[in-house]
């Protein structure tokens, strides 16, 4: 009687390949149509993309254009023409940086030609839109302090102006600019006490700012008042 051959280890995981080989085909033969359709669509997926970042590209460049344009008008003291680029440059490309920085020219435009309550929404709308950039949205919270200076609500001023003095204590001449104008707003309402201490604040906190030498003559004015 002849002996069976005993299988080995390897041709038992040989044969198993095998097997999980025949059985992927099948699965492939039978869901051919899925699993073409699901390539399809991955590839779909990826052409979108790059078609969404190419326009996104290429809308922030058009819109860069034109805020160029219009900021040469205002930087010309055109605000006429430069106004109504830049409302065609809010509407047209709201989603862009520059949308949302014409956003603050037209503010700027507005407080200069005296429409105060048009001035701060546009000034608290760009807040709102570009909250990491710094420039961009100390422009915007100075103007919405300008504007309530310049409507006679002198507190809430003093308090916008110690707020970006705070928020941005790092910038040397931004924090001493805004706490002179918060000790100016407290003069104004003749409260000595807060326009010192805001005075004072620069004095100890930016010596090397070029607001230390009018805060230190804001002080020695106080002192004779």
């Amino acid at each position: 009687m002849r002996l069976k051959k005993r299988i080995t280890k390897k041709e038992m995981k040989q044969d198993e390949f095998v097997l999980d080989m025949l059985k992927l085909t099948v699965f492939v033969q039978k869901h051919l149509t899925e699993v073409i359709a699901a390539g399809i669509g991955v590839v779909v997926i990826a052409i979108g993309v790059l078609l969404f970042l190419h326009n996104r590209a290429k809308v922030e460049e058009e819109s860069l254009l034109a805020l160029t344009a219009a900021n040469v008008q205002y930087f010309q003291g055109k605000y006429q023409e430069a106004e109504t680029q830049y409302q065609v440059i809010i509407k047209k490309y709201s989603g862009t940086s520059s949308g949302k920085e014409a956003l603050l020219f037209f503010g700027n435009i507005c407080y200069f030609t005296n429409r105060l309550d048009e001035a701060i929404k546009n000034f608290e709308t760009c807040i709102r839109s570009r909250p990491n950039d710094e420039l961009i949205t100390i422009g915007a919270m100075e103007g919405v302090a300008n504007v309530l200076e310049e409507k006679g609500n002198y507190l809430e001023a003093a308090k916008k102006y110690e707020e970006i003095a705070q928020r941005f204590s790092k910038n040397e001449l931004v924090a001493s600019r805004n706490l002179l104008n918060a000790g100016r707003c407290y003069e104004v309402m003749k409260n000595f006490e807060k326009a010192n201490e805001n005075y004072q604040k620069i004095i100890e906190a930016y010596p090397d700012s070029p607001n230390f030498s009018k805060a230190k003559t804001n002080l020695s004015l106080l002192g004779r008042s």
